[in-house]
């Protein structure tokens, strides 16, 4: 049976969501789902730790008002090695925010 940890966060502001990706990725987490709460104004965050095997990913936020940059954005990143792990609605339905994953390189 695996040791496995969860953990719960949420945050209004893109910066508050950065910092908590940064520092959960620092302790061997890896975000499992993200959702909007409080009418889509709130980023809801789950995150998973597997103690048999941390992960070592860092993770990268993008956010825009059309579809058209969200396309850009996406080859843009797909070219340089990242992959969208989540695409979702922010700001009351207005905004797409996408989170990219990467794994670590290792020095």
């Amino acid at each position: 049976m695996a040791n496995v940890i969860y953990k719960h966060e949420h945050c209004r502001l893109v910066k508050k969501l950065i910092k908590l990706l940064n520092a959960y990725s620092a302790d061997g987490y890896i975000l499992k789902s993200v959702s909007m709460g409080d009418l889509m104004t709130r980023y809801e965050l789950l995150f998973e730790k597997d103690l048999d095997a941390p992960a070592n990913v860092t993770y990268e936020h993008k956010c825009c008002r059309r579809s058209k940059k969200l396309n850009s954005i996406l080859e843009e990143y797909s070219r340089n090695g990242w992959k969208a792990a989540f695409q979702f609605m922010s700001d009351m339905g207005s905004r797409y925010d996408v989170i990219f994953v990467k794994d670590k390189v290792s020095n």
